[in-house]
């Protein structure tokens, strides 16, 4: 939830959220560090992998699914490249 107590706005480029699980609906719900990203605008951030990286633990665990690996286990700044 936000801090406002009221839920974040719904992600424009994703279906209806009633088309989802309620559960699956309150992971996409979080609160991000920086709610609007822009395509070939916003700089990637340190954040925005670890608030992605939770948002997919916090769905694997709903689903009952072992958490995800990740190669890069440790993000850190100036020295972690994105690889596609």
């Amino acid at each position: 939830m936000a801090v406002s107590g009221s839920a974040p706005p719904w992600p424009p480029f994703l279906p209806a959220r009633d088309t989802f699980p309620p559960d699956l609906a309150l992971s996409v719900e979080r609160v991000w560090t920086d709610p609007t990203l822009s395509a070939h605008a916003t700089p990637i951030r340190r954040m925005h992998v670890i608030d992605m990286r939770t948002a997919l633990d916090e769905a694997y665990q709903r689903a009952g699914k072992p958490l995800p690996t990740y190669g890069d286990a440790t993000i850190v700044v100036g020295e972690t490249f994105i690889k596609a």
